[in-house]
């Protein structure tokens, strides 16, 4: 087999265990990489070869607390005691020792590539799988209960039916052949055990698959309520009752000074002031003129006018010569304006 240019990587030892990279490190990288102990610059750490890119800081960090986990099994009273460290980065970023060349090696290092893809992608795979399966564990127990319940719900009919037919087998020989219905009587009680023993059965799976289902129930619930959780703080952010109080408050400061400014534009007056009781008297004055023009066309005085024009009543005594010289021309006025309706 011909030799492949490698890739080798140093990263640090902290925090990293050296069972657990070494396991880890071909499912992340493929088959072909390597990992030992390896010293540079007066400090430890691990070398990686490999034929592609070195591990990301995702994979790191799952390798640390792969890692974390494993001490903690070793050495389960030293860790009580060690506080936790947190994960650094870049502490555990991978520096460059050599890199493979040449013009031979390339496509031997994409087809190499190529496998390694392939093969993180069908481990990839295998673990979503894995998380289906727990997923649908639940459903998975239904339907197995079920499956069971059924099969125990024929057997209840099936002993069922063989009670009574030992019953009537019984009943047939009772005075004929008492040693046949004996047999049949006993073998009937055995049924009916195993009836009880059914039934009972029955009740158990259904308690369960119900209990089962609730759970359910109350996990899918519980989720979408912390989804709806979610969601609500996503929508309501950093909004509180102060900020909504303080929004409002600038609400009603701008709408107050819009209605300031509408009032100061709509009561403002361009010009000098005019007195409205100098309009009321020209215009009862312009009132009076053309009443007047049509008095002087007509011939005619108006009412009011003969009624201004009369003598005020006094206290002497009325005399009855000038009532009738006012009644004549009263008469003539009528006559008059008879006469210009005629027209």
């Amino acid at each position: 087999m011909a030799f492949s240019p490698m890739n080798r990587y140093w990263i640090p030892h902290l925090d990293i265990h050296k069972k657990v990279i070494t396991q880890e490190l071909q499912y992340y990288l493929g088959p072909d990489a390597t990992v030992r102990p390896y010293t540079r610059e007066g400090e430890d750490g691990f070398l990686i070869s490999t034929p592609g890119p070195c591990l990301t800081d995702e994979q790191i960090d799952d390798i640390c607390l792969k890692s974390k986990e494993m001490w903690e099994k070793q050495a389960a009273a030293r860790s009580q005691l060690n506080p936790e460290r947190p994960l650094k980065r870049p502490l555990h970023q991978p520096v460059l020792i050599s890199n493979g060349s040449g013009e031979g090696s390339k496509r031997r290092g994409k087809d190499r590539r190529i496998r390694v893809v392939h093969h993180v992608w069908r481990l990839g795979l295998v673990r979503w799988q894995r998380r289906s399966k727990k997923k649908d564990s639940p459903k998975n127990a239904i339907l197995g209960l079920r499956s069971q319940l059924e099969m125990l719900q024929k057997r209840e009919k099936h002993l069922m039916a063989q009670m009574e037919e030992q019953d009537a087998l019984a009943r047939k020989n009772v005075n004929t052949n008492k040693t046949a219905a004996k047999a049949a009587l006993r073998r009937k009680k055995g049924h009916e055990h195993s009836l009880e023993q059914t039934i009972s059965q029955i009740g158990t799976l259904e308690q369960q698959i119900n209990a089962i289902e609730s759970a359910n129930i109350n996990r899918e619930t519980l989720a979408a309520m912390q989804r709806a959780g979610e969601a609500m703080s996503d929508i309501h952010g950093k909004l509180t009752p102060e900020k909504v109080d303080e929004t409002m408050d600038k609400l009603r400061v701008q709408n107050e000074l819009s209605e300031e400014i509408v009032a100061a534009i709509t009561s403002a007056h361009i010009g000098e002031t005019i007195d409205e009781e100098d309009l009321n008297d020209e215009l009862e004055a312009m009132m009076q003129e053309q009443l007047d023009k049509k008095m002087l066309e007509s011939g005619t005085v108006p009412v009011s006018d003969a009624i201004h024009r009369m003598p005020a009543v006094g206290n002497q005594e009325i005399q009855t010569k000038p009532q009738a010289i006012a009644e004549d021309d009263d008469e003539a006025e009528l006559r008059k304006l008879q006469a210009e309706m005629a027209m």
